[in-house]
């Protein structure tokens, strides 16, 4: 209702029409005001002779309406369980729907749900909020990052499930664990196995920050199982590879090495990481050997492709030049790309390269540097 008014003196104040001008005939200039403060629901054919005569398409036909809001329902439910297999900018539903639930009462769901699967979220136009009902505020507080606010809106496990991620690209990994942790409780009386997947998926990735071994293998076990159930082979490769990634962090490059020397079709980051259990074994023809191949590998996105070759051309550096420590251009290499992880990725991707900054620093005889990145990674030295 008070998107209708909304829209409505929206067009009429960009046609410079006056109250009087557009309601002549319809009905009275106290009603229309109603109408366009949203403190009165006008009938059908008041509306459709206002947008009539405003020259704008509005669907007003309750029939076809009920049917737009089982549609919207049925989306919502899909963003709420994070299913975007399911979601309607991957199903042509959507826009075959999409031409007329714009042009209706559900048009703010219409763009909070547009918005929510589009690769870079941005508010809705603030002046729509006072429009909005809990449901859609929330969204808009999510997509303006104010996560708590969208928690206290409309408290459910999605809310909770990005405002951990959020912490977790941060760093941030204590408040993480405690959104993740009541995402994953929120979502198993929600029914929304696949938010308790990923609460699960990033709940081990926070352990895993923290050196947390024990942890991490008790909660990654857990979402393995679930992934299990949902049939996504991807994600419990995800886990295992995970795993195995915190055995480098932790000196275990055997454990490393036997994980990553034994896959099938490794990607661009595995054979990084191969690469890196090679060197740090003595195996450095193998690790040569990695690093031509990830070359032609791929990657999840452009992105990680790009991070795995600067990290790969990083080892090949040291590989080939004993006195690596004492070479500027590698220095440079190395803190370039240190700087782009901490920067454009989640923290445990500069995390898995600290050592080697480290030795950098302190081979060069820059504590200072040195103490203030062990002060920025303090989970790193439990």
């Amino acid at each position: 209702m008070r998107y209708t008014g909304f829209l409505i003196r929206k067009i009429r104040l960009e046609k410079n029409w006056s109250q009087e001008g557009l309601c002549k005939g319809i009905c009275a200039v106290s009603y229309l005001s109603k109408i366009e403060q949203g403190k009165a629901e006008a009938s059908e054919e008041i509306l459709k002779a206002l947008f009539e005569r405003l020259g704008t398409d509005w669907v007003i036909d309750e029939k076809l309406l009920s049917e737009g809001k089982k549609f919207i329902e049925e989306w919502y439910d899909a963003a709420f369980s994070d299913d975007f297999k399911k979601l309607p900018v991957f199903d042509e539903k959507f826009e075959k729907e999409y031409f007329y639930l714009k042009n209706s009462r559900f048009a703010i769901d219409v763009l909070v749900l547009k918005k929510f699967v589009s690769e870079e979220i941005v508010p809705i136009d603030e002046k729509l909020e006072s429009c909005m009902d809990s449901r859609q505020l929330a969204f808009q507080r999510l997509f303006c990052g104010k996560f708590s606010e969208a928690q206290k809106l409309y408290p459910c496990a999605l809310m909770y499930l990005r405002s951990g991620y959020a912490d977790y690209e941060k760093g941030e990994n204590y408040s993480a664990l405690e959104n993740l942790q009541k995402a994953y409780n929120l979502a198993s009386e929600e029914g929304r196995t696949r938010v308790m997947l990923f609460s699960k998926l990033y709940i081990t990735n926070c352990y895993s920050n923290i050196c947390d071994i024990e942890s991490m293998i008790r909660h990654g076990e857990i979402a393995k199982r679930i992934a299990a159930e949902l049939s996504e082979p991807d994600l419990i490769e995800t886990v295992d590879y995970n795993f195995a990634a915190t055995k480098i962090e932790a000196g275990d490059f055997s454990g490393a090495y036997d994980y990553f020397s034994n896959l099938s079709e490794p990607s661009a980051p595995s054979l990084h990481k191969l690469a890196v259990c090679c060197e740090k074994l003595g195996r450095k023809e193998e690790a040569l050997s990695a690093i031509e191949k990830e070359k032609e590998a791929k990657a999840e996105t452009e992105e990680l492709k790009k991070i795995a070759d600067e990290a790969c051309e990083i080892i090949k550096f040291r590989l080939g030049n004993e006195n690596y420590l004492s070479d500027a251009d590698y220095g440079k290499l190395l803190l370039e790309h240190f700087e782009r992880c901490r920067k454009e990725m989640p923290i445990g991707y500069a995390k898995f390269h600290l050592p080697w900054v480290l030795e950098w620093y302190k081979a060069n005889r820059e504590y200072g540097k040195a103490f203030r990145l062990v002060c920025d990674f303090p989970q790193s030295f439990k």
